[in-house]
């Protein structure tokens, strides 16, 4: 195994355990029936954006979209034989 493919190989598992803790540690969204009502907060209503929640929503996001990308390189060098 080249060196490239160990450090690709810990980048993703790196980032898989930080997905994972991630979303552990946010809270549950499941407002129950009275979401489908319209008995829950909007969208737009609390503005979360500045909170613990919101920063760990787009810690999240920016994660999985580095999650993707890592696994399509890791995809094209083991492909390739790198």
């Amino acid at each position: 195994m080249s060196a490239l493919k160990l450090v690709v190989g810990i980048i993703y598992l790196l980032v898989c355990v930080g997905i994972i803790l991630l979303v552990m540690l946010q809270e549950s969204k499941s407002e129950g029936v009275g979401a489908i009502m319209g008995g829950g907060d909007t969208f737009f209503g609390k503005g979360k954006t500045n909170t613990k929640e919101g920063f760990l929503n787009k810690l999240t996001v920016v994660l999985s979209i580095f999650f993707v990308v890592v696994a399509v390189v890791f995809g094209v060098m083991l492909k390739k034989g790198l």
